[in-house]
């Protein structure tokens, strides 16, 4: 979805705002061993004999854009900031074994991306 503003005396800037709501489908994972004896520094082991039986929930990415755009004789100058999973959702990379509280805890990350451009069209 989006929207454009015109303005200026001759009609020559342009103000606009977009975005998009991704929902990614659950991601198919493998069970993890959980009653393995555990040391440290030891990886996670998954149990290969029942793969991609877990499903995850759901995710829900909104990206946001917002665009200024001035027109000029010759040339466009074009500002643009994006933000890139605005709500925070965190990111699976799989599963870590904290030997100190002796239990296997999801390994997630939170990665927003913001990003400011200027571009110049002739």
């Amino acid at each position: 979805f989006g929207k454009e503003w015109i303005f200026g005396i001759q009609k020559n800037k342009v103000f606009s705002m977009s975005g998009r709501l991704n929902i990614v489908g659950g991601q198919w994972v493998s069970p993890v061993i959980r009653d393995y004896p555990y040391t440290q520094g030891d990886e996670v082991l998954y149990d290969d004999s029942n793969p991609f039986s877990y499903r995850r929930p759901h995710k829900y990415h909104l990206n946001l854009s917002i665009n200024y755009r001035k027109n000029r004789e010759k040339r466009t100058g074009v500002w643009t900031l994006q933000v890139l999973n605005v709500l925070g959702v965190p990111e699976h990379h799989g599963y870590v074994y904290d030997y100190k509280k002796d239990l296997i805890e999801e390994d997630n990350v939170v990665i927003i991306v913001p990003s400011f451009s200027y571009k110049i069209e002739f």
